[in-house]
């Protein structure tokens, strides 16, 4: 997909809510080049509403769904998503990716979050307790 963060394919095959939460939009508008899972090339509107759905599951809004697609987390899980991925297989990618996307986006919102380093101890106890 590729597209750049102002141009009308950026929605892809997210909802409109997704697109129209604060978050997406300040992210859209305000950042210099797209990354996260948003900037993958990789993307197409079927893995966008695949992606989108395994956030909701885990009981992600609106914010926090676009809050993780602009995320390193997106990044990384769209670094084993290759274009020809079978879709049962990317579809048990996204489930292992997301599986903590709640957890980790309560923490990026914390008002003490100062970055990776500055919680990382704390975000793996947590994890671990999740387990």
């Amino acid at each position: 997909m590729a597209a750049t963060n102002a141009s009308p394919d950026w929605l892809g095959g997210f909802s409109a809510e997704m697109a129209e939460a604060r978050t997406a939009q300040r992210y859209r508008f305000s950042a210099k080049f797209s990354s996260g899972y948003i900037g993958s090339v990789d993307r197409t509107k079927e893995r966008d509403r695949i992606v989108e759905a395994a956030l909701r599951a885990t009981g992600l809004g609106a914010e926090g769904v676009a809050e993780w697609l602009a995320s390193s987390s997106g990044r990384h899980m769209m670094d084993h998503a290759y274009r020809g991925i079978p879709r049962a297989e990317f579809e048990k990618l996204v489930a292992k990716y997301t599986k903590h996307a709640f957890i980790e986006v309560t923490l990026w919102s914390h008002p003490d979050y100062k970055g990776v380093t500055s919680i990382t101890g704390l975000s793996a106890l947590i994890r671990r307790a999740f387990k």
